[in-house]
C-alpha cells in the first residue's frame, strides 16, 4: 500500500481489507508491504537517500534464531512471531536469514518529521528490551 499509488489501495483493500483498515489511519505513514527473505537469503550492506523510519514486524516463526537485522552497529533477532525493529534507513543496513523458512514481515516506512519520537535519540536499531 502506498499514499502516492492511489491505484494500488483498491487491490489492498480486496485482498488484505484488515490491514488495510489497520494501517489506514496511520500518520506519517509513506507506505505498508509485506515482506519476504528466504532461506538462506541475504540483504547486503546499504542506505537509501531519504532519512525514513521503517519498522519491521515479524509475522511467524521461524525455526532457529539466525535471522538478523543490522543496522547502525546494533543487530538484532527477527525470527519469532512479534520480533520488530524500527531505524533509520538512511543509515547502513543489511539483514540475512540463515534458518530453513522464509521470514515474513510487514514493513511501515515513516516520514520522522511527521513521528512522535525523542528527536535527541541517535540509536539507530529499537527492539523490545533495548533501552537507549
Amino acid at each position: 500500500m502506498s499514499r502516492d499509488r492511489p491505484e494500488l489501495l483498491g487491490v489492498s483493500r480486496k485482498y488484505f481489507p484488515l490491514t488495510t483498515g489497520l494501517v489506514a489511519d496511520v500518520p506519517a505513514l509513506n507506505f505498508c508491504s509485506f515482506f519476504r527473505l528466504a532461506p538462506g537469503a541475504e540483504v547486503l550492506e546499504h542506505r537509501h537517500r531519504h532519512r525514513n523510519l521503517i519498522f519491521h514486524l515479524v509475522l511467524d516463526d521461524l525455526d532457529g534464531d539466525d535471522c538478523m537485522i543490522t543496522c547502525g552497529g546494533q543487530s538484532r533477532r527477527t525470527s519469532r512471531r512479534g520480533d520488530w525493529v524500527l531505524f533509520d534507513y538512511s543509515q547502513p543496513h543489511s539483514s540475512f536469514n540463515r534458518t530453513t523458512r522464509s521470514r515474513i514481515n510487514i514493513i511501515l516506512d515513516f516520514t520522522p518529521d511527521q513521528c512522535v519520537l525523542d528527536r535527541r535519540d541517535s540509536v539507530a536499531v529499537k527492539s523490545p528490551g533495548v533501552v537507549s
